[in-house]
C-alpha cells in the first residue's frame, strides 16, 4: 500500500516540483499568472477590489481562491499567488511579510527603497519595482487606513487596522525621493517587553529598576525624557506593569495606541486621539488635550499620556499640583537639563505665553521624578558593558543625572 500511494502522488510531485521551477525560472510567467487572476477578480468580483472595506475578510479569501482556480497555475505556484493577492487585498502588499515578522519593528520605505529595523539594526530589503509601485503602495495603505492618499494633506499618520501600527506617510509632492516615504512603526503584542527584560538587555541595572518602582508606588509623578526612538513608550509600559496593582482603575492617553495596557489591568480605559485627516469629513479632531480633561472625570487611579508635546502640557502641570500623584508621560527632549525649556517651548506653540519663572515653579511643583532615556550609538555589546543609558533626577531644582541615586530603594532622598 505505501508503494501504491507513493505511485499515486508522483504526479502531483512533479507537478510542485514544475511549480518551484516555474518560480526561480520564469518569474514574468509568474507575473503574468498574477495578473491574470487580478483580472479575473475585476471581471467576476469587482467589489472585492472597488469596496475591500465592506467585503468580510472571509469573501475575500474565497474571491481569491476562486480566481486563482480560474487561472490553472502549478501546485507549486498557486499557493504563491494565493499569498500574494491576500496581501494586497487584506495585508500590506509587498510590506505584509515585514508586518507579520515578529522580529521588524520599524518598516521604513522612501521612495523605492526599503528598509527594515530587525532586533536593532538596520537593514535593506528587495526595492520596490517602479516609483509608480510605492505611489500605489501609499495610496493602498491610506485607503485600507480609513483615509485618502491626497496632495491636500501632504503629510499624515494614520492605524493600521490589521495590528494597531503607526504609520507615516509623506506625499511624492514633498519629497526629493521620486516617491513617497513611508514610515511604519510597529505594534508587536509579542514583543512587549517587562522590567526584568529591559533589566536582561542591560538596559537598566536591578537596583535602578527597584528604585523606579518604589518610587511610582510611592504616587511620585513620573516623567520619561529622551529623543525619538531611545524606548520612553517601553520604559513606561514596563514600569506601569511592574508598579501599579492590576486591580486598580489605568487610564490611558495616546495619539496611537502603543502601550498596550488594555488586556494586562482589569479597568484600563484606553482614550485615543486623532486628527482630521479628510478635510471634508464631518468627523472632529480629538486632542490629547481634550482626551485629558476627559480622563480627570473617570475617577482614575493613575494617569498614563504616551507623549506630551501641546496644549496638554497646561493640563499636566495643573494636575500633577492638584491631583493625588500617579501621573506618568513621556516627553521628547534630549537633556534633562532642558525639561523646563521643553515645557515652556510646548506652551508658547500652544498659544499659551506664561513667564518662564512661572513654568519653572509649576514643573518644580508637579513634576517629581525626570527619568532621561538615551539612545546610544555603540552596537549593543559595547554599551551593555558600559554605564546603562538611562538616568535620574528627583526633584527637578538641580537638573542634572545623578545615577548614584539608584543604588538602592532605600537610597532615595526625601521629598521635602
Amino acid at each position: 500500500m505505501p508503494d501504491l500511494e507513493q505511485y499515486l502522488r508522483r504526479p502531483v510531485r512533479a507537478q510542485v516540483l514544475a511549480g518551484h521551477r516555474l518560480l526561480a525560472e520564469a518569474p514574468d510567467e509568474v507575473r503574468r499568472l498574477e495578473q491574470a487572476a487580478w483580472d479575473w477578480l475585476e471581471r467576476e468580483r469587482p467589489a472585492v477590489l472597488t469596496r475591500r472595506e465592506a467585503v468580510a475578510p472571509r469573501d475575500v479569501m474565497e474571491a481569491i481562491i476562486a480566481a486563482v482556480a480560474a487561472v490553472q497555475p502549478p501546485p507549486g505556484v498557486r499557493e504563491r499567488i494565493v499569498e500574494r493577492l491576500r496581501s494586497q487585498l487584506l495585508g500590506a502588499g509587498p510590506l505584509e511579510p515585514y508586518m507579520v515578522d515578529p522580529e521588524v519593528t520599524e518598516i521604513m520605505v522612501t521612495g523605492t527603497r526599503v528598509r527594515v529595523e530587525r532586533n536593532g539594526r538596520y537593514e535593506t530589503m528587495p526595492p520596490l519595482r517602479s516609483p509608480q509601485e510605492a505611489t500605489q503602495l501609499a495610496e493602498f495603505l491610506a485607503s485600507r487606513a480609513h483615509s485618502r492618499y491626497q496632495v491636500t494633506k501632504p503629510l499624515q499618520t494614520v492605524i493600521w487596522p490589521a495590528n494597531g501600527a503607526r504609520i507615516n506617510i509623506v506625499h511624492e509632492s514633498v519629497t526629493g525621493n521620486g516617491g513617497p516615504i513611508i514610515t511604519i512603526r510597529k505594534r508587536n503584542a509579542a514583543a512587549v517587553l517587562d522590567l526584568p527584560d529591559l533589566v536582561d538587555r542591560g538596559m537598566c541595572s536591578e537596583a535602578l529598576a527597584d528604585w523606579l518602582v518604589w518610587a511610582i508606588r510611592s504616587r511620585a509623578n513620573v516623567a520619561i525624557a529622551g529623543p525619538t526612538g531611545s524606548g520612553k513608550t517601553a520604559l513606561l509600559r514596563a514600569l506601569a506593569r511592574a508598579a501599579i496593582p492590576a486591580w486598580q482603575r489605568v487610564v490611558t492617553i495616546e495619539d496611537a495606541d502603543e502601550l498596550q495596557l488594555v488586556d494586562y489591568f482589569e479597568d484600563c480605559p484606553s482614550l485615543v486621539g486623532h486628527e482630521r485627516l479628510d478635510p471634508d469629513s464631518p468627523e472632529p479632531d480629538v486632542s490629547i488635550h481634550m482626551l485629558f480633561l476627559n480622563a480627570l472625570r473617570m475617577k482614575p487611579d493613575w494617569v498614563l499620556v504616551g507623549e506630551v508635546r501641546g496644549a496638554e502640557a497646561t493640563d499636566v502641570l495643573e494636575a500633577g499640583v492638584t491631583e493625588q500623584g500617579g501621573l506618568l508621560f513621556t516627553v521628547h527632549v534630549r537633556d534633562a537639563a532642558r525639561f523646563i525649556e521643553r515645557f515652556h517651548w510646548m506652551l508658547v506653540k500652544s498659544g499659551y505665553h506664561f513667564p518662564a519663572e512661572v513654568i519653572q515653579q509649576q514643573v518644580m511643583a508637579a513634576i517629581d521624578l525626570v527619568v532621561l532615556v538615551d539612545r546610544l550609538q555603540e552596537t549593543p555589546g559595547e554599551w551593555t558593558r558600559r554605564a546603562p543609558p538611562w538616568g535620574c533626577c528627583w526633584r527637578p531644582t538641580t537638573w542634572r543625572r545623578r545615577p548614584s541615586w539608584a543604588s538602592a530603594p532605600g537610597a532615595c532622598p526625601t521629598r521635602s
